[in-house]
């Protein structure tokens, strides 16, 4: 069995969960890093939770239809290597703790390698346009 798919499945519900998480119980934040309140701008965090629901979604239709086309996927890796990024950087500048930044700069970093084996599994298959 294809040890990769699932985690499309998991991925996918794991952002649908984060982002619901982010909208509906923006506090529950402050249980890793009493500093950080997504919604001190509620703009910006309700739209970030959004977006990270809708990448969930994004996920498990690739996890459950299988597009040839999976630029939607490659996004989210690019996404997901701007996640590890910005928050190395914000723990580097201590302003992220270290539970936060384990749990989001090594969530990021493992899907997107887990998508990005997916895609290249499926290399000969794949359309781009």
């Amino acid at each position: 069995m294809d040890l990769i798919k699932p985690m499309l499945l998991l991925g996918g519900l794991l952002n649908i969960l984060s982002g619901i998480i982010a909208i509906a119980l923006p506090d529950s934040f402050k249980l890793l890093d009493n500093r950080f309140d997504p919604m001190c701008n509620p703009l910006i965090g309700l739209f970030v939770g959004g977006v990270i629901a809708a990448f969930g979604c994004g996920y498990l239709y690739t996890f459950f239809w299988e597009p040839r086309n999976l630029s939607l996927l490659a996004l989210g890796i690019s996404v997901r290597l701007w996640l590890v990024i910005v928050s190395t950087y914000c723990y580097v500048a201590k302003e992220l703790s270290t539970k936060l930044y384990s749990l989001v700069a090594i969530d990021a970093l493992f899907f997107a390698i887990v998508f990005a084996l997916y895609i290249y599994q499926r290399r000969k298959v794949l359309t781009w346009t």
